[in-house]
């Protein structure tokens, strides 16, 4: 019995001892992060001294971001600067004041490691010298907002025709102050954007800007979108050609309907069809092979305004002719002629085949024509018959 009270003894102590340790890390750990976030208060304390000891004007308005290493641990200082309104509930882009009230500073610092841990931010407001107060200078905010209406951060914005640049920060505001009373107009250039049009740089609408007053503008450009076209193939056609130079035209309600071209640079371009469409602004896109005038016309449409659908597949439909020549002489299929199919009512493109093969083209009327043909042909595909086949008589 003595024996086997000392091993439940033993049993009974090592639970305790691994509890009590169990405690101990806990504790350690509790007060490494506490200590941590003390450090990190007194980091953002130490940054918005620094702001205070500024003008507001000095204040950089571009986010900064900077590491600083106590002891082991390396701390990273992020600093947002934006204008407020007189309500101080909305940054200089929105709202309805025209007044500018205070500017906001905010400040957070993170460290590695933190795991469920939040930064430790802080917030400093001052009040600024310009606005309705100041009877000889104006002010222009730009809200750069994407196709959803939220503002896009990160983006530099440049005053036209002034040398003066700023960063959009994370509500996608910023705001040039102490303007002449004149119109401005504000440009952007960043790659992997577009603005509506389709191209990377986008220039807004001039704004006029009015002694003591704030000036309110917005451009939109976003990340841009790649669309990739295939043929839709009618039912029951496996063996056919796509011809080289169907015109391909894009449009949406932002933008008006354009014939693509080929793709040289950053703008909006088509690289082939079957292929890509590159530098679409998101939108809901409406994708037309040829230039018809007619309502049934050989489209598809596609939402690309959010960042997964980028490079998703769209295939335009198109119908299938096939003509046949035959000898009128022999009553025997002419073999190896050329056929030229010229579009009646989508501007007069032009295309041309072998005869017995099979084309995929936009919907439409198409005048056939063969060398030393007896009659004058049309082949007619759209929705409801999306295949044509005739036969063309020659007389060699």
């Amino acid at each position: 019995m003595s024996l086997l009270e000392v091993v439940v003894a033993m049993a009974v102590f090592a639970i305790g001892v691994t509890a009590v340790l169990g405690v101990f890390m806990q504790t350690g750990a509790v007060a490494g992060d506490n200590l941590r976030r003390t450090t990190a208060a007194n980091l953002v304390s130490q940054q918005l001294e620094k702001a205070r000891s500024q003008t507001p004007q000095q204040i950089p308005d571009d986010p900064s971001t900077t590491v600083q290493t106590v002891g082991s641990v390396t701390y990273t200082i992020t600093q947002n600067a934006s204008y407020l309104t007189s309500g101080a509930t909305s940054s200089a882009c929105t709202g309805t004041s025209g007044a500018l009230a205070y500017k906001l500073v905010r400040v957070s610092v993170s460290w590695d490691n933190m795991g469920l841990v939040k930064p430790v931010t802080g917030d400093l407001l001052r009040s600024v010298g310009f606005g309705p107060n100041d009877g000889t200078k104006g002010a222009l905010s730009v809200l750069v907002k994407g196709s959803t209406g939220l503002g896009v951060p990160g983006v530099t914005v440049t005053l036209v025709g002034t040398g003066k640049t700023q960063v959009t920060g994370a509500d996608g505001c910023v705001l040039f102050a102490t303007l002449d009373s004149k119109a401005y107009s504000v440009s952007v250039n960043q790659a992997g954007y577009v603005g509506i049009a389709g191209t990377q740089s986008a220039t807004s609408n001039p704004y006029s800007v009015a002694a003591g007053q704030l000036t309110k503008g917005e451009l939109l450009y976003d990340t841009s979108r790649t669309v990739n076209l295939t043929a839709g193939v009618p039912d029951g056609v496996s063996a056919y050609v796509v011809p080289s130079g169907v015109p391909i035209q894009v449009g949406n309600t932002l933008m008006t309907t354009t014939k693509l071209g080929s793709c040289t640079g950053s703008s909006l371009c088509l690289s082939g069809f079957p292929g890509q469409i590159r530098n679409l602004f998101p939108e809901v896109q409406t994708v037309t092979a040829g230039q018809c005038t007619t309502t049934d016309a050989s489209q598809a449409a596609i939402d690309n305004r959010l960042p997964a659908t980028d490079d998703a597949a769209l295939a335009i439909p198109l119908g299938a002719v096939t003509v046949n020549v035959r000898s009128v002489l022999t009553g025997q299929a002419a073999s190896a002629r050329t056929v030229t199919l010229t579009s009646g009512d989508c501007s007069g493109n032009s295309y041309r085949m072998t005869s017995g093969s099979t084309i995929l083209l936009p919907y439409g009327t198409y005048n056939v024509s063969v060398p030393s043909g007896v009659l004058a042909s049309k082949a007619t595909v759209g929705s409801a018959a999306r295949t044509a086949t005739l036969t063309v008589n020659v007389v060699t």
